[in-house]
């Protein structure tokens, strides 16, 4: 805790800066130069690309929960646009976000799950955020309902609560736009002879400020060990905009995935190396693990702006409704055993890695079996969360200091119902990995261990305040913040016993300081910010041993430097950051049950540097360039399992031919390195760095526009993500997808 009350001194040394406002609320405002009919409307809460560069983007909405310059808000915040997202013929969340600078796989694919800044981000913390609010479940990042992805380094605790220390995930939408449009699109992708289709339809509606946008996906095909690989997807936002009576819109969406819930697996021997022998398509248990998610959200929202006087309030009011329906089987495999020609067993791998285990080196083993595994089936689950949200922006003067101040509150709830039962390993019965026969689902679920029902809700309130300060002609900008957390988990009725786990009611204050500087007037494209942030989890519940969770507290110290230089086509961030975690999480596996469990112990620290640019020299030649180093440990000193330590590297290119037999046709190739990983909390062992190279072209003509992305077209082997040393999954082999697009 020491750490965080320095930390917090930093911040509270900032504070005679913030009494200038105070100073300056003695200083009569200036007259208004504009009539009140002359007012424009400000896009406060929908982002626009008012200047983008290639593979950059220079406004964001997620950093601030309103739409503003990048250079403005001391975060760092990594944008991934939509001609990015077409480039890279992306279908899901994991194809995209790993061009960001140090984001890394980090579970299966159907659940988009990454390490961002040392921290895991999951959907339930840290990238469920949709349009800047909180909400919209999925199951995979849906790339045709969004225009972009906005990642938010490091905690912005003040602005959106509970989430991951190592950032968030902002989804930005697509809106209806004024002119009507609809695009066609159909993608094969060799890998399962996967078939996707979809529609995009926008415009107007008659003269009177009607709008709509709808899409609609569906996908079929298979996973690389051929488990089932189907999506349906639609989406539709209806919106009416009465000009000087504000904007109202409705919004649905639904998403139904049913897929394979894990890649095709190794495992680790006792020398800490991965049984690449087997293949990137081998599956290594003895049937493929399904889950199907139907995720359903509505939303309904109003917003205005309002002169009043001298100052200009943008009032924004959402209403949301999410609901997932859920269910799987999955194979949890905890050790293998290696036997010798004559059938006699030489020893056991397990959960970790141990220098006593059988080696894939060694000579004296003929077969590798299946020793102990626990298989779960869980479901049908259902959870619903709800949520009300008010936010109101002013822009205002006070002396010579301009204000953009953010006030906001909102009330949410959750509920959910869930179970799971766990199977051992059949009496009798065997899988040979070498020569495998893979099983009917129902094979293994004849010897339960442990089931599991349980219904439980939650309830929370907060409100917050933060104030953007422009001084020196706007070449100085302070930002301070607090919020105010109020959460009731009702605890959870275990249905099969009927008892209740205890309620748990959380009270906290989180707060956030940063400045922007601008120091050379004849360059104004370079700004240099330091930001101070904090966030804050409310845990419930307990440990598979009756231990309650603490609290988690975090807290982040960040430096950095942009650059938007235009005239160059350049957009650039760069900063070096230290995160500190208490009461830091460490998921692990009960051999037992074969469940995850979690430990709670001390402060972890993730701490490195990281850049993101994109250029543009000419209109026709586009690059992004992403790199990072970071250094994440346990309050143990151990690395954090799944996150990269080491440098690693992201780059992407694309040149389009403006004359001649080539014109309109685009050639490209994007490159990324996964860096070293720790395998399991406890390291022992280390999963190695991979590379991935990709090709892409497409070709213009007319209404149409045909495409073809070879991935990873050295057919490297990597092991994408780990849970321990018995389960590792790797990524995609080799694949070409062919696509073609028609816009009428």
């Amino acid at each position: 805790m020491k750490q965080r009350f320095e930390s917090r001194a930093t911040f509270l040394s900032l504070l005679p800066l913030f009494a200038l406002t105070a100073v300056a609320q003695s200083v009569p405002p200036p007259a208004s130069t504009d009539a009140p009919d002359n007012v424009v409307r400000l896009a406060t809460f929908d982002v626009t690309d008012s200047k983008p560069v290639g593979y950059g983007t220079t406004n964001a909405l997620g950093a601030t929960r309103m739409n503003l310059p990048i250079m403005d808000t001391p975060n760092s915040i990594v944008i991934l646009n939509r001609e990015l997202m077409d480039d890279l013929g992306t279908a899901d969340g994991l194809d995209i976000l790993k061009y960001a600078s140090g984001v890394a796989p980090a579970s299966t694919r159907t659940i988009n799950v990454v390490t961002i800044r040392g921290e895991e981000v999951r959907p339930n913390n840290g990238a469920n955020f949709l349009d800047g609010l909180p909400g919209g479940p999925f199951a995979e990042i849906e790339t045709e309902f969004i225009d972009r992805i906005e990642f938010v380094k490091g905690p912005a605790g003040t602005l959106y609560g509970s989430h991951s220390l190592g950032g968030l995930i902002n989804r930005v939408s697509k809106r209806p736009l004024p002119k009507r449009q609809t695009i066609l699109k159909t993608m094969v992708d060799s890998i399962g002879a996967t078939v996707q289709g979809s529609f995009d339809t926008t415009g107007p509606v008659g003269a009177g400020g009607f709008g709509y946008r709808a899409i609609g996906v569906v996908r079929r095909g298979e996973t690389p060990n051929g488990s089932v690989d189907n999506k349906e997807a639609f989406y539709f936002y209806g919106s009416y905009d009465a000009k000087r009576a504000g904007r109202a819109w409705a919004r649905y969406t639904y998403q139904h995935i049913e897929t394979g819930h894990e890649s095709p697996n190794w495992f680790y021997d006792g020398a800490g190396q991965p049984s690449a022998f087997l293949g990137s398509e081998f599956l290594s248990v003895p049937a493929a693990a399904v889950a199907e998610r139907k995720n359903y959200s509505f939303e309904t929202g109003y917003e205005n702006q309002i002169n009043a006087g001298e100052s200009l309030w943008n009032l924004r009011v959402v209403g949301r409704y999410d609901q997932q329906d859920s269910s799987e089987f999955a194979i949890i495999p905890l050790s293998y055993a290696f036997y010798r020609a004559d059938g006699s067993l030489i020893g056991t791998t397990g959960t970790g890695v141990a220098s006593t285990q059988p080696r894939f080196s060694d000579t004296n083993w003929s077969d590798i079996r299946l020793n102990t595994f626990s298989a779960r089936l869980a479901g049908p689950g259902l959870s619903k969360q709800w949520g009300g949200y008010v936010d109101l922006v002013g822009d205002f003067v006070t002396g010579p200091v301009k204000h953009k101040l953010l006030v906001y509150s909102q009330l949410s709830g959750a509920s959910s119902r869930s179970g799971s039962t766990n199977y051992s390993l059949p009496p009798g019965f065997t899988f040979s990995v070498i020569n495998p026969v893979y099983r009917d689902i129902n094979d293994l679920l004849v010897n339960p261990v442990l089931a599991s029902r349980s219904f439980g809700t939650s309830e929370a309130f907060n409100f917050g305040v933060q104030d953007n300060l422009f001084l020196f002609d706007e070449r100085l900008i302070l930002v301070g913040g607090a919020r105010y957390d109020h959460a009731v988990d009702n605890g959870s009725i275990n249905l099969l016993t009927n008892v209740r786990s205890a309620p748990r009611v959380t009270n906290n204050w989180v707060y956030k300081g940063g400045i922007v500087a601008k120091p050379f007037r004849a360059y104004d494209g370079l700004s240099l910010f330091y930001s101070y942030s904090e966030t804050f989890t409310a845990q419930a519940g307990t440990t598979l041993s009756g231990v309650p969770f603490k609290d988690i507290e975090g807290v982040a110290n960040e430096v950095g430097v942009k650059v938007e230089s235009l005239k160059h086509g350049i957009v650039m961030s760069a900063s070096y950051f230290k995160n500190e975690n208490t009461n830091f999480p460490i998921r692990v596996i009960n051999p037992a049950l074969g469940l995850d469990d979690f430990l709670q112990i001390g402060t972890g620290v993730s701490k490195g540097w990281e850049a993101d640019i994109a250029w543009q020299p000419r209109a026709n030649l586009s690059f992004l360039f992403a790199v990072s180093d970071v250094d994440s440990r346990n309050p143990n000193g151990l690395r954090k399992r799944n996150v990269q330590n080491g440098a690693n590297y992201r780059a992407v290119g694309k040149y389009t031919f403006t004359s001649g037999a080539l014109d309109r046709l685009s050639v490209g190739a994007a490159f990324v390195t996964i860096a070293e990983r720790a395998g399991e909390n406890n390291n022992t062992f280390f999963t190695e760095g991979y590379n991935t190279l990709d090709l892409f072209a497409s070709y213009a003509y007319g209404r149409w526009k045909f495409q073809v992305n070879f991935n990873n077209v050295l057919d490297e082997d990597g092991v994408e993500s780990s849970i321990v040393a018995s389960l590792a999954q790797t990524q995609r082999p080799r694949s070409v997808r062919l696509g073609v697009g028609y816009t009428f």
